[in-house]
């Protein structure tokens, strides 16, 4: 049951359906992470992998990525993408912030790379408030890292003009690869 943690984080979550989506979620994020994590510390860990892909009985927390009736949820999608043969990741501390002006997002950004082949990269970090507004951008050129992960550059911005969330959109061009991944931080 992750309920308190969830309204710790959201506030009360009074209605089911609510309360399903921000669990799903929150377990598709932190299995992304992880993910994200052991691909950066490639070949220093082993990996890791989820235990079950589907529920044997229907139940309200769990890290499988297919629920009791056969629907992909929010995780399937998230693990699929983070182990894309070519990807862009974020390396961040924390999904929460103080409000503006009193706090700051910072991150690293890695350029992963399962190709036995090196290529040149481009890619664009850019923070986005809830109306899509751009409110800040990054961009950061290199060369990949032959089947393994490279650190690509840091961001850190001072967190202005955003009431409840942010959205963090990575976008990666590398030789004729594409990756966008986005990562949803809260106030």
């Amino acid at each position: 049951d992750t309920y308190l943690r969830d309204s710790e984080m959201f506030g009360e979550i009074a209605d089911i359906k609510d309360y399903i989506t921000i669990s799903q979620y929150m377990m598709a994020e932190a299995l992304r992470y992880a993910f994200e994590s052991c691909r950066r510390r490639a070949f220093e860990n082993c990996g890791a992998f989820v235990w079950q892909l589907n529920e044997p009985f229907p139940n309200s927390a769990c890290t499988n990525l297919i629920d009791y009736y056969g629907i992909p949820k929010f995780s399937f999608y998230f693990v699929r993408d983070a182990l894309k043969a070519h990807h862009i990741s974020l390396k961040y501390d924390r999904l929460t912030y103080l409000s503006c002006d009193m706090d700051t997002f910072e991150a690293e950004v890695f350029i992963h790379n399962d190709d036995t082949l090196s290529y040149r990269y481009h890619c664009e970090i850019c923070i986005l408030n809830e109306s899509g507004d751009r409110l800040e951008n990054y961009v950061f050129t290199g060369e990949s890292a032959v089947e393994t992960a490279v650190a690509a550059g840091k961001i850190q911005w001072y967190i202005k003009n955003v009431k409840k969330f942010f959205f963090v959109e990575c976008t990666l061009v590398m030789g004729d690869f594409s990756d966008k991944n986005t990562y949803l931080m809260f106030i």
